[in-house]
């Protein structure tokens, strides 16, 4: 009856192995087919965006390159650019403050994709690039602008929007306008 024990023993325990998938390998976590996914990605589209790969950042850049949200950038830029039929002088004219509050809700937009792109690649990489600041400049000029002008027309004084000629700016430096540089 004890040889049957020492044969069990010899025998290599099934469940001592259940614990690690792949039969021993190193896992594979939903991080390293993320960050695959997002390689597999850059190249099909061309892409070469440095960025950081810790599971957070892999994250905010396959949110970062999430079609809807290139959508609702395209979007809003296509009504940024647009505002200039509505402003004056034109044809068809809407209150200023119409214009201005829509303005301001596309800065908006500009700025928290920016935040989102700069919590993706590394702080020093960021700084580094010219279209990023280009874009930074590009927002708060047309910030420092739109605070003038809504102060010289309240004081019903004549002004001029001198930031309208910026706009294209925006359409050219975000990180999807390469074609458009190009």
């Amino acid at each position: 009856m004890s040889e049957p024990a020492e044969k069990k023993e010899n025998i290599p325990d099934a469940s001592a192995g259940k614990g690690i998938p792949n039969g021993g390998s190193p896992a594979k976590t939903q991080e390293d087919f993320d960050l695959a996914t997002i390689y597999v990605s850059d190249a099909q589209y061309n892409r070469n965006i440095y960025f950081d790969t810790s599971p957070q950042a892999v994250r905010l850049y396959l949110l970062y390159n999430h079609w809807a949200l290139k959508v609702l950038l395209y979007f809003f830029i296509l009504v940024n650019l647009s505002l200039a039929i509505f402003e004056e002088p034109a044809l068809v004219s809407l209150p200023t403050w119409a214009t201005m509050l829509v303005e301001l809700l596309c800065l908006l937009v500009f700025t928290i994709r920016l935040v989102h792109y700069a919590k993706v690649i590394p702080r020093e990489k960021f700084w580094k690039d010219p279209k990023n600041i280009c874009i930074i400049v590009v927002l708060l000029l047309t910030l420092i602008d739109m605070i003038i002008y809504g102060a010289l027309k309240a004081a019903n004084l004549y002004s001029v929007r001198w930031s309208r000629v910026l706009r294209p700016l925006l359409l050219i430096n975000v990180t999807e306008g390469r074609q458009v540089r190009a």
